[in-house]
């Protein structure tokens, strides 16, 4: 039996977000639970020890981490500096794809198509094959058949034509 062209495509995108992010590590990057204490001002102590129970070497183990989806209101996408952001970003785009409209969603979103010069900084660190394959993520969710992002389609058209271009 055949797979319809929209879960193929799921397959082949996955198979592009991970090829692209391969040998990504943390490093010094900002992790996952040291987001909540820097939006809630923590201390550089409680920031170490917060970053101590986190992933820091395969990106691919949070996908299966149920507080990557649910760290969005508070801490979360806002608070990664770019090799953070580097490091968690496929581990998000899986978890939507896998997942849909899961609550950490509309963040991943917003973070990809809102080009300020914040976000331009800390996307500068993509190689073109890690922008390539947002791009290609961008244009999947923009195309999904149950347009379950429809909201996000004027936001995400603008960065597609303006910063995640060809």
């Amino acid at each position: 039996m055949l797979m319809p062209d929209y879960q193929l495509q799921k397959v082949q995108l996955l198979a592009l977000i991970h090829e692209a992010f391969d040998q990504v590590i943390l490093g010094n990057g900002v992790s996952l639970h040291e987001t909540i204490e820097i939006d809630d001002f923590g201390s550089l102590e409680a920031r170490k020890k917060a970053r101590e129970r986190d992933e820091k070497r395969d990106w691919r183990k949070l996908i299966q981490d149920p507080e990557l989806a649910e760290i969005s209101a508070f801490g979360g996408l806002s608070f990664y500096d770019d090799m953070g952001l580097r490091f968690h970003l496929p581990a998000y785009m899986c978890l939507v794809l896998d997942q849909g409209a899961v609550e950490v969603s509309g963040s991943l979103l917003f973070h990809l198509t809102d080009i300020s010069d914040y976000n331009r900084q800390r996307f500068a660190i993509l190689h073109e094959a890690q922008r390539q394959a947002v791009r290609a993520f961008l244009i999947y969710v923009r195309n999904q058949p149950n347009r379950a992002f429809e909201f996000d389609f004027p936001a995400i058209d603008e960065a597609l034509t303006t910063y995640w271009t060809a």
